[in-house]
């Protein structure tokens, strides 16, 4: 019995650390995924089955692997920029749609009155605004920026350790 409570304390420990440790525990199971992937070919290259250090395997299959990500992006990204233009072309003409079509059947369906004019959405938008610090929403973004900004970098070197250290 006194075992099972034990074992029981230890779960909750365990959990309630994973659930502090989670914004560092991110990069480094990030890292892990990569060095898990990358590592047999890097393990082919090294000796004895290949002529090439571990240490420069590993960065030439991470610095490919962050090449690829990174010319995916270059491609990605100008696709989006385009189809997002498309979007804000296409706007006025959804918005009429969802105005004769959607906002009735929401309406019907749920029971709520939607705001008609630009007038009634600018002062729910106010009410909205004056109910959250806007301040502290600003500050959260800036650390989330630099959280993203701080794991793009962290993960990579982490994947480089763990597989120059793998075997």
């Amino acid at each position: 019995m006194r075992r099972s409570w034990l074992a029981l304390g230890g779960v909750f420990a365990a959990g309630f650390l994973i659930w502090r440790l989670q914004v560092a525990l991110i990069p480094v199971l990030v890292a892990l995924f990569l060095a898990y992937l990358l590592d047999p070919l890097v393990t082919r290259m090294a000796p004895p089955r290949g002529h090439v250090p571990r240490f420069w395997g590993a960065l030439v299959c991470l610095v490919g692997v962050l090449l690829f990500v990174a010319g995916v992006g270059l491609i990605v990204v100008p696709l989006l920029v385009h189809q997002i233009s498309l979007l804000g072309d296409r706007l006025p003409e959804l918005v009429v749609r969802f105005e004769g079509e959607a906002v009735p059947w929401i309406e019907r369906t749920l029971h709520v009155t939607m705001p008609k004019t630009f007038a009634e959405i600018a002062t729910r938008g106010r009410e909205l605004i004056q109910t959250r610090n806007v301040a502290g929403q600003l500050v959260g973004g800036v650390g989330t920026a630099l959280a993203a900004l701080f794991y793009v970098v962290l993960a990579p070197v982490l994947a480089f350790m763990f597989l120059e250290n793998f075997p």
